[in-house]
């Protein structure tokens, strides 16, 4: 091969009209004699704002780009580059993720639909679609993104001309787009199906007239979806999916496509509709897992592709020093990864919520007096984020879920007092760190029965039985003697209160781990899967901010130890009380209130002088106790405490008096009361 300067000439179109063209830096490029030219095409998907592996996955492309047996290389992505990030780009819009991929050189991308999260204005506003006019340096594409008038609003392809050779990139979105996202961000925006839009665009850069392709590259943000049944290429292709759509139905001038959406990793050689041939389709997993890579071979005279190849890529393991060193490109990311990572730290410092006592994950102690993680037992960190999981979901454009499940594994740090109760934007992020999707998954009673058997897990596993966080809405007993597969008491099992109908259906709030059958609870991959368009840590921060203060009172008492011979029965509820201790108090004092004769596992809201003070969720017996500090907005004098369960309505008032300073307390009477509230604390653990 000898070598020639190219250049990189980029065209948007929207509607068949031109946006913008602008000539890129010329390239020193091989380009062989023989009339044949190697495009290689680099791909990602789902990128997701990880930046943790942002200079791995910089450096794997520039060592592709550097390859001798190539001509020419474009860098193509899928969608959903950003939303459903970690905090590190999550807490700065996606910004950084951005520059990150105007500097690894991204030619162009489909829109996914987590590029709708904040809505269509600030998509083509602040994020930009053309290249220029927003902080994205390449072109997003949407040729099946309509307006109310029926016309693309969005570039429906790029013209990109590498190695002398025009690469025509046609870019769309999945159709479920609009079910995926919060409607009022996108309202009098039409996602239209996406072969549709696909051909017709080829057929337009085919057709002799304006801009012409001599390739033609798909990338789609949609993929084949993970199932045992359609694990294979014709299983996949014989199904009735969106996938099998676009693989069938897109026209034969298609040359590849890149896929994305559902995280899967594949890289087949698919048949071309009313031909015998095979174009390449690809996806990468997610995440920056792989990098994708198609070579296609283009005979000028010929005027096609004669030859193609997929494959995945593992990312570079030459260490980051290293690279940096060798590549401009992956100097300027790691940079820009570490002022994004500083800018992180800062924001972190933000307070977001408080606790009025360590909310902690289960742990045991060893011989030495060392404190493990026990996965195995419940915790009331566990049934914090499954709330969080429920009340994220009603917040989203989905139907609301009836309950709220989580893995332990997904919980990595605790929520600790220290000095004063607050938890900063950073601690509350180091509990949920993965960035999950908030999913709502639609299982059958009996269904539901089955995840909470699963909790026993398989022989061999590294966890006997792994405890799941389970939301306020969720209590059931178990016998852990019973048989495997027998051991929930399934009479035992209430739903906000109402026996559970094994043959009814139940929405069930969780992550996208969790969800996929993660951690062995795979019934859950039996069920019907919605999206909420939130990540975890979303839902986690906001139910944080609305409802602090939090006790660790308030998320325990969901889950008993039963024996499956016992007849549950109807318990008898008693009149609804609270008591006050001490019941004279300074606003900033630390006050203990306890309630009785409420419903069983109710959340149960306490008020003072009209202020909420907090909420507690009562055991099986109707009872529970909570130490909270008085807000200095209580006003002096004789106030009334109330009590009033969220389910039951039934109240409970005593009067307290509020005095402008503290109550001087006895050492001795100090102690002692805080000896009886750990040991009620104590009590109400044990249950």
């Amino acid at each position: 091969m000898t070598a020639r300067r190219v250049a990189v000439v980029t065209a948007v179109t929207v509607g068949g009209a031109l946006l913008g063209a602008s000539p890129a830096l010329a390239v020193e490029s091989p380009v062989s004699d023989d009339g044949t030219t190697e495009l290689q095409l680099l791909g990602i998907n789902d990128f997701h704002g990880r930046l943790d592996d942002a200079v791995a996955l910089a450096g794997t492309i520039e060592e592709q780009r550097a390859r001798d047996d190539v001509d020419a290389t474009v860098l193509l992505s899928a969608g959903d580059n950003i939303g459903a990030s970690p905090f590190v780009s999550s807490s700065q819009q996606d910004a950084p993720t951005i520059e990150v991929l105007n500097e690894m050189g991204l030619d162009a991308s489909a829109v996914g639909n987590h590029e709708f999260d904040r809505g269509f204005a600030d998509l083509t506003g602040r994020v930009g679609v053309d290249g220029e006019s927003g902080l994205a340096d390449f072109d997003y594409l949407g040729a099946n993104v309509y307006g109310t008038d029926g016309d693309p609003v969005l570039p429906e392809y790029a013209l990109l001309e590498a190695a002398g050779v025009k690469v025509g990139v046609i870019g769309v979105v999945t159709q479920e787009t609009s079910s995926l996202v919060s409607p009022s961000g996108i309202e009098g925006i039409r996602f239209g199906d996406p072969v549709e839009a696909a051909n017709r665009v080829t057929d337009e850069l085919t057709d002799g007239v304006g801009d012409e392709a001599e390739v033609i590259v798909l990338v789609a943000h949609e993929g084949a979806p993970e199932g045992e049944a359609t694990s294979t290429l014709e299983e996949q292709l014989a199904a009735d999916t969106a996938f099998a759509a676009i693989v069938n139905g897109v026209d034969a001038d298609v040359d590849a496509i890149f896929t994305g959406h559902t995280h899967q990793t594949y890289a087949w050689q698919a048949p071309v509709p009313g031909t015998d041939e095979t174009r390449p389709v690809i996806q990468t997993g997610s995440y920056a897992a792989d990098l994708g890579r198609i070579v296609l071979s283009y005979d000028e005279s010929a005027d096609e592709v004669t030859a193609a190849t997929a494959e995945n890529l593992a990312l570079t393991e030459v260490p980051e020093e290293e690279l940096v060193v060798a590549y401009p490109r992956v100097a300027e990311v790691a940079e820009t990864v570490a002022v994004a990572q500083a800018a992180a730290d800062e924001l972190g410092s933000v307070v977001v919520g408080s606790v009025t006592a360590d909310i902690t994950r289960a742990f045991t102690t060893g011989p030495d007096g060392e404190q493990a993680e026990d996965r195995g037992s419940y915790s009331a960190l566990g049934g914090l984020v499954a709330d969080s999981y429920v009340y994220g979901a009603a917040d989203s454009a989905i139907e609301p879920a009836d309950l709220g499940l989580v893995n332990p594994g997904g919980l990595r740090a605790d929520l600790l007092y220290g000095e004063d109760g607050e938890i900063t934007l950073a601690e509350a992020n180091e509990v949920t760190p993965f960035a999950n999707d908030l999913v709502v998954v639609s299982l059958t009673g009996a269904q539901l029965v089955q995840v909470l058997e699963q909790q026993w897990q398989p022989e061999g596993s590294s966890r006997p039985f792994l405890a799941l966080g389970t939301s306020e809405e969720l209590t059931w007993s178990y016998d852990p003697e019973a048989a495997p597969g027998e051991r929930i008491i399934v009479d035992s099992i209430r739903i906000s209160g109402e026996p559970i109908d094994t043959d009814g259906t139940y929405r069930v709030a969780t992550n996208s781990f969790l969800a996929s059958g993660g951690d062995n609870f795979t019934t859950f991959a039996e069920g019907t899967t919605e999206q909420t368009g939130l990540i975890d840590f979303d839902s986690f921060q906001a139910y944080l901010e609305e409802n602090s203060p939090l006790s660790p009172e308030e998320f325990t008492g969901r889950v008993t130890v039963g024996d499956a011979s016992e007849q549950p029965q109807e318990p008898q509820q008693p009149a609804a009380e609270v008591a006050v201790s001490p019941s004279t108090f300074a606003p900033g004092d630390l006050v203990t209130f306890s309630v009785s004769g409420f419903g069983p596992a109710e959340r149960v809201e306490v008020t003072v002088d009209g202020r909420r003070l907090g909420r507690v969720t009562t055991d099986a017996e109707g009872a529970a106790t909570v130490r909270v500090r008085v807000p200095g907005s209580v006003d002096t004098g004789t106030v009334e405490v109330t009590a009033t369960g969220v389910t039951s309505g039934s109240t409970a008032t005593v009067e307290v008096q509020v005095t402008d300073r503290a109550r001087p307390v006895d050492r001795g009477t100090r102690a002692q009361e805080l000896a009886s509230w750990l040991r009620q604390l104590l009590g109400t653990w044990l249950r």
